[in-house]
């Protein structure tokens, strides 16, 4: 009886013991769940629950004075990845979490089983070494061929993916934006089939678009991908500093600081307006938490598109301007001097830029090999001797310094007897009015002999030349105005008699952009002078004024008058029924080239409110070429801004 109760006893002890384990074991479990891992678990819930999401809001439009898109971003789609969802070489997305985050408890049986995680060198290279097995997977190659992607592109795009985890640029079970886009068919079939495709999604993004294209691209400008020394800067410092200037190509928000993978995939204004505003005109990076039965939650700030910006361009204007060129290299330029408006600033040739901006399969130096010049904005980014229309400072100059009077002539018998140069023409005794509508060279040898170097370049600078008039716009030139230090410095050669009667005339080493010729004409028109030139729409403008008598100003006036509105006038052939205006036509020699044609003005002739430059690159004749070019645009002015307010 004692044996059989000593027996039940210790089977009881057994099974006390046995429960008091279990119960142990149950209650350790439920302080490590609940207490120690408790953390990493919700994370864990969260993960699964809640998908973030970011994207990029509109870059900004781009506006013409009357309302004409120039570029705008048109809707695309770009494919994003997830890599902790990506079925691709199994197992190296989780020796790529274990390398990232080795004391996760996630990997708490391999650091018992005394498996180390890979170094992040090692990681490194094994995702480097990826290509092959990469190039051969079955998802990558068909999303390859449904969107025509090259592969080796796909692979390379997958490989950043992992890198950018391994960096901590991106996290694992975020959405990382590809530098791929799909095409319709592509962007359907991932939409239609996520399980066939995980990792993989598609992002409704955008393409910059230019509807309009070559016709105002030497101003837009167009985009580019960060390039690698920008990168490299962005990458160190996670931001630019907001007190540098707006030319820097981005300023990084918070947010985008800390998802650098989106930002190395960013596109950014490369030139012209683009590249100017580039900062107020990009949209910023943006998240959303989607939560399982909850739908999206915005989690940043609230979403900000890109600014707008309005040119002072008239698109009516601008279109007549170009093809009145007609495919011919060079520029014209219509100031609205009231406003200081650039109304018109065409530059041939020019390029179209949705064949170079992102996304695109097109060799950019092979497509700036086939239109040599093409990225030059002519308009404000290259200088020419102004030929003839220089003679318009020479004779303010001499009549403000004395020199000459209205009655004073001098003799031209076609070739000057003081230094032997030549005129075009045969015109006896001459006086201002005749030289200036007749462009006699030597009346403005003499000029120019008396009064002297120093004065004609004094006088250069009243009229603004040799700065830059700081219209907006990048890499605007500033001219050369020669005095004697400038050619002892480029020439290493005394100033002599023959290279003040060359400055009088606009030949030498004198030259200047189509936007300062236009304001040579403006500033000679009227007293009040004109509002400083600018391509885009804002009030904080000054007034660039001409101090001169009014004497002075009507004995020129008068002089430009005849120029186009008399018979052997130099740009009568382009006189106007409809539109009473003048200027100054300019031949500009080229060493072994055709010259340059010129004409420079403004209009009404009675009431000047507006400027004209224009300029054909060997052209030839001014009075031939360009004046008639100017007297369309002209004419395209009056009809859309004078006749229209009637």
């Amino acid at each position: 009886m004692d044996k059989e109760k000593n027996e039940f006893g210790h089977r009881v002890s057994l099974m006390s013991f046995f429960f008091a384990t279990i119960g142990f074991i149950i209650v350790f479990r439920l302080i490590n769940l609940q207490i120690i891992h408790h953390d990493d678990l919700i994370k864990k819930l969260d993960n699964k629950l809640t998908t973030t999401q970011h994207y990029l809001s509109s870059r900004g439009n781009i506006y013409t004075r009357d309302g004409v898109v120039l570029a705008y971003d048109a809707p695309s789609y770009q494919l994003e990845i997830k890599v902790d969802e990506l079925t691709l070489m199994a197992g190296l997305t989780e020796e790529l979490d274990y390398s990232i985050s080795p004391k996760s408890s996630r990997f708490t049986d391999l650091r018992s089983s005394g498996t180390l995680a890979p170094s992040k060198s090692a990681m490194m290279t094994k995702i480097k070494n990826s290509e092959q097995r990469l190039s051969r997977e079955p998802l990558l190659m068909d999303l390859a061929h449904l969107n025509n992607f090259p592969i080796e592109k796909l692979v390379r795009a997958v490989q950043e993916s992992f890198e950018n985890c391994l960096k901590g640029w991106a996290n694992l079970n975020t959405w990382q934006n590809l530098d791929l886009y799909l095409n319709e068919k592509g962007a359907q079939r991932l939409i239609e089939q996520p399980e066939r495709y995980s990792g993989f999604s598609c992002n409704m993004d955008a393409i910059r678009s230019y509807p309009q294209g070559e016709l105002a691209s030497n101003i837009i400008g167009y985009l580019g991908k960060l390039n690698e020394k920008d990168y490299n800067v962005l990458r160190m410092l996670g931001y630019y500093p907001h007190n540098e200037d707006r030319n820097k190509p981005i300023v990084l928000t918070p947010l985008e600081s800390r998802n650098l993978s989106w930002v190395r995939n960013y596109t950014v204004g490369v030139d012209g307006i683009e590249k100017l505003f580039n900062n107020s005109l990009r949209g910023r990076l943006h998240e959303k938490l989607i939560i399982r039965g909850k739908g999206e939650i915005p989690s940043d700030e609230e979403n900000s598109e890109g600014k707008d910006v309005h040119l002072t361009i008239d698109y009516t204007l601008q279109s007549i301007a170009r093809e009145a060129m007609n495919g011919r290299q060079g520029s014209v330029v219509l100031i609205d001097m009231d406003s200081g408006d650039i109304l018109v600033s065409v530059s041939t040739p020019s390029y179209d830029p949705n064949i170079i901006s992102p996304p695109t399969n097109t060799s950019f130096h092979k497509y700036l090999q086939s239109r040599p010049g093409m990225m030059i904005n002519r308009s404000t980014g290259n200088h020419y001797p102004f030929g003839s229309i220089y003679k318009i400072i020479t004779a303010v100059a001499a009549i403000e310094e004395n020199i000459i009077t209205p009655e004073k002539t001098y003799f031209c018998g076609k070739k000057h007897q003081r230094t032997g140069l030549n005129c075009l023409g045969y015109h006896s005794d001459i006086a201002i009015d005749d030289a200036l509508r007749r462009s006699c060279n030597i009346f403005f040898y003499e000029c120019a002999l008396e009064m002297g170097p120093v004065k004609l370049y004094n006088w250069s600078r009243k009229f603004y030349l040799g700065e830059s008039l700081n219209s907006g716009l990048p890499n605007e030139k500033s001219g050369i105005i020669p005095n004697r230090l400038y050619k002892r410095s480029v020439s290493d050669e005394m100033w002599y008699p023959g290279d003040t009667c060359h400055m009088a005339i606009g030949q030498g080493f004198q030259l200047g952009t189509p936007l300062q010729a236009a304001v040579v004409a403006g500033l000679v028109s009227r007293d009040k002078g004109m509002v400083r030139p600018q391509y885009w729409q804002h009030k904080d403008r000054d007034t660039l004024k001409l101090d001169i008598s009014p004497y002075t100003r009507e004995i020129v006036r008068k002089g430009l008058f005849k120029v186009v509105n008399q018979s052997h006038g130099t740009a009568y052939i382009a006189h106007s029924d409809m539109i009473e205006y003048a200027g100054k036509t300019g031949t500009a020699d080229v060493f072994r080239q055709e010259p340059h044609a010129w004409f420079a003005g403004f209009a009404p002739y009675s009431d000047p409110k507006v400027a004209i430059a224009v300029i054909v690159e060997n052209g030839g004749h001014g009075g031939d070429v360009a004046a008639p070019i100017a007297k369309q645009v002209l004419e395209a002015w009056q009809q859309k801004y004078q006749l229209a307010s009637r």
